[in-house]
């Protein structure tokens, strides 16, 4: 039975040996090769993806994903940065890697999104994990999830849209059920009612809806009672968002308005009373 066992162990050995597509990290423990992959700069895993589909599925396993994540929080050796230009004519993200070696010349490099087609003017909604969530510059209809390294992305379905709207974005992440949601505040006007002649429009009603990633429709959370800063996407600071108040009439301080992503309803009041300088 042993001599049995061992001309087996022989026999898989060769053929490994013999498999040119094969290399030594598929014979490491998976724990041992996460570690060691969760160490790398992420330049450098961009390039381990390209060799073979078995190293290509290993950086695709959650478990790594998560490693990598825990491991980067606690190294600050190896900064890198994804900037956002819409100059001068079209929309363009931008990776600037500050752990590059110095004979590297390249250490800003565009990122060619590849909805550019579809969306060709976007904003960052926000960023989390290594995502970015982008969103229709232009008409505020068309969401994207997407990951600048692997290329992969996905449209969000469709929102209920209000014909005279003002939009805020949030992107956050429920770190105790693992979900990716996004936050749309809309500001709307009364269709039927008349408007006052005024330079700005008065957006007297709104709407909070949230979407967790996997869902296939919008969840509405009712009303707020606050004007959050149009162009300033949620901050995403120990597990909630975070908004600056707008200055009105009857609020005229402005105000720092957190959210968590995981609650089922919006707070009828800001739930931090920090005062914003004046």
């Amino acid at each position: 039975m042993d001599l049995d066992s061992e001309k087996h162990s022989k026999r898989r050995k060769t053929k490994v040996e013999d498999d040119p597509q094969t290399t030594g990290m598929e014979l490491l423990p998976r724990e041992i090769a996460h570690d060691i992959l969760s160490r790398l700069p992420i330049t450098s895993l961009v390039q381990f993806k390209c060799v073979c589909r078995a190293w290509r599925a290993l950086l695709q396993d959650p478990q790594l994903v998560n490693l990598y994540l825990t491991f980067s929080t606690l190294v600050t050796d190896q900064p890198c940065l994804i900037l956002h230009c819409d100059f001068p004519i079209r929309n363009n993200l931008y990776f600037v890697d500050f752990a590059a070696h110095e004979e590297e010349k390249e250490k800003v490099k565009t990122i060619r999104a590849p909805f550019s087609s579809v969306m060709p003017e976007f904003e960052v909604v926000g960023s989390c994990n290594g995502l970015l969530c982008l969103s229709d510059s232009l008409y505020n209809d068309s969401l994207f999830i997407y990951n600048p390294f692997t290329g992969r992305y996905k449209e969000l379905p469709k929102s209920f849209q209000y014909p005279d709207q003002e939009v805020v974005f949030g992107f956050g992440f429920n770190a105790r059920t693992k979900e990716y949601k996004v936050i749309r505040i809309v500001y709307y006007r009364n269709r039927h009612g008349g408007y006052p002649r005024s330079r700005r429009a008065i957006y007297s009603l709104s709407e909070v809806q949230v979407l967790t990633l996997g869902c296939p429709e919008w969840r509405s959370l009712g009303k707020v009672s606050y004007r959050l800063v149009r162009r300033a996407s949620g901050a995403l600071v120990n597990g909630r968002l975070h908004w600056i108040s707008r200055p009105c009439r009857n609020k005229p301080a402005r105000r720092l308005v957190s959210f968590r992503p995981d609650r089922r309803a919006i707070p009828r009041s800001p739930e931090t009373g920090l005062r914003w300088p004046e």
